[in-house]
């Protein structure tokens, strides 16, 4: 269980989980392969098996060198929730969401961080999203993660909150934001069992900004299964 004490980080990095270890694995390697190193790793475990999430968090203590935080539920409270509590029980300046099935290219946090820090946090704006590589997969009988193709997910030129009420134009994994932007518009609706995250990008667009990266630094992964 996590220290609520022991807040401390620049990026926080949500990651929400259930019975998925070899995802979780891919995920936290995802997350300590990025090039910026002041970042703060929450994982939300909602309603999963304690013990292969602790057992991760063993074998790859040494290399996350004190930023990892494990939120265990052991009663499931959903996505949502899962996300605002590792939220609420952190601080850092910006905050990301990387489900355990995503993952990210190396310069993610360094691309998307940076570009906030350029406009300021008195910008209106308070968001950046990459482009993003769509990939689908299917684990194999033996457990494996195995590649079938991909495809190109590029956000547009300019995200407008009309354009996104129609159609959610980006995935989380592709998503950094400030938190001071809960301020204004709250935390994700723990109403939601799905869509949450489509949820909070209207309403952060209703009041801010979002920039665009237009790079290929998040990896969207699908599953036949």
């Amino acid at each position: 269980m996590a220290d609520e004490q022991d807040r401390g980080g620049t990026v926080l990095v949500v990651t929400r989980t259930k019975d998925r270890p070899v995802l979780l694995r891919r995920a936290m390697e995802s997350v300590l392969g990025q090039t910026r190193g002041d970042w703060i790793h929450a994982i939300g475990n909602d309603g999963g098996d304690p013990v292969p999430v602790d057992l991760l968090a063993a074998e790859l203590e040494g290399r996350y060198r004190g930023r990892l935080r494990v939120f265990h539920h052991p009663t499931p409270l959903g996505m949502q929730n899962a996300s605002n509590v590792a939220i609420r029980a952190t601080d850092s300046e910006y905050v990301t969401i990387h489900d355990d099935d995503d993952s990210w290219e190396p310069a993610f946090l360094e691309q998307a961080a940076g570009r906030l820090e350029q406009a300021g946090p008195g910008s209106l704006v308070q968001g950046v999203v990459t482009h993003t590589q769509w990939i689908f997969e299917e684990i194999d009988a033996h457990g494996r993660v195995v590649e079938l193709y991909r495809r190109e997910f590029p956000a547009p030129e300019t995200i407008r909150l009309a354009d996104v009420a129609g159609e959610n134009r980006f995935p989380p994994i592709a998503f950094l934001y400030r938190r001071q932007a809960h301020e204004a518009i709250g935390y994700f609706n723990e109403e939601f069992s799905v869509l949450g995250d489509w949820d909070f990008n209207l309403r952060f667009l209703s009041r801010f900004e979002i920039a665009v990266v237009p790079e290929k630094l998040a990896k969207w992964h699908w599953r036949h299964q």
